[in-house]
């Protein structure tokens, strides 16, 4: 299929670190569950990709350089990794309930408010009900 690295570590409050370096023979197609129990910070240090959602026409794409904060859907999501391409991502995957807990202690509440409305609006609503 190709060569690769991936490598993770998982911290006590159940945050997960992953390195990753991929580089497949041919264009690889991937799908899967993204968990919505997690927020994700995703770095890409190398070639960029982009996906897809289940049921939605809107995608997500993250370029070389580019960084970004995401939430699972917890809807199948599929992927192209292009062939012969070097690919290097950093994710930092926080639980959502440490995540509302770094939130509340180290910013401001008017931020807060602002994050937990981008990010958490489907958890919350479920937590609430």
């Amino acid at each position: 299929m190709g060569k690769g690295k991936i490598s993770q570590v998982v911290t006590k409050q159940g945050v997960v670190l992953s390195d990753w370096e991929m580089n497949y023979y041919s264009d690889m197609n991937v799908q899967g569950i993204n968990s919505q129990d997690y927020i994700q910070m995703m770095f890409c240090l190398n070639e960029g990709v982009s996906w897809n959602i289940a049921n939605d026409r809107r995608g997500v794409h993250i370029s070389k350089g580019e960084s970004c904060i995401y939430r699972g859907y917890g809807k199948m999501e599929y992927l192209c990794y292009l062939g012969k391409r070097d690919f290097v991502f950093r994710n930092v995957k926080i639980p959502v309930e440490y995540f509302l807990r770094i939130l509340q202690d180290y910013f401001d509440p008017r931020e807060t408010g602002r994050y937990e409305k981008k990010l958490l609006s489907v958890y919350l609503s479920e937590v609430l009900e």
